[in-house]
């Protein structure tokens, strides 16, 4: 019998605006990246958003972590400065807030599922490079006590492991 996993957190709705491998809106997959519109989209799911350099990986404000964006007008000033620049989404340790499962080597997905007996819920998942490696997916959650407490609450680090 095939169980989903009993995710640590809420799964996030599935997505309603980007199709599986994108935080773009659809038709936008394989353009340059537009912050405005790949932003914009990302409000309705509750996600704080910030520009990161579109040939590194990382942020480009100083305070990114401690004031993402949440509102459309914060997202249009954002895309005056950082018209081309990709996307990246902030979660915080708490309650109600999103958190993510990276999954970027190959067969992690499956070790999971084969080792816990059940399926990873349907939530809302992101694939940076859905052609060249598809098996890297971030999978967005929603925090709930029971996760929280698990992850070591507010007197936590960073929770990073590594498989």
């Amino acid at each position: 019998m095939n169980k989903s996993v009993e995710a640590d957190a809420t799964p996030t709705s599935p997505p309603s605006l980007a199709p599986l491998g994108s935080l773009a809106t659809a038709g936008t997959a394989g353009l340059t990246p537009n912050y405005l519109d790949i932003a914009t989209a990302q409000l309705p799911r509750g996600l704080k958003v910030v520009p990161v350099h579109p040939h590194e990986k990382r942020g480009v404000l100083w305070n990114q972590y401690s004031h993402p964006a949440t509102t459309v007008s914060e997202i249009m000033q954002h895309s005056k400065d950082f018209p081309d620049f990709n996307v990246g989404v902030i979660g915080r340790r708490g309650v109600g807030n999103h958190l993510f499962l990276d999954i970027d080597a190959n067969g992690v997905s499956n070790k999971i599922e084969s080792e816990t007996g059940r399926t990873l819920p349907l939530t809302f998942t992101v694939q940076s490079r859905p052609l060249q490696k598809p098996w890297k997916r971030h999978y967005y959650f929603r925090q709930t006590e029971y996760s929280f407490k698990q992850f070591g609450g507010k007197n936590s680090k960073e929770i990073n492991v590594k498989i």
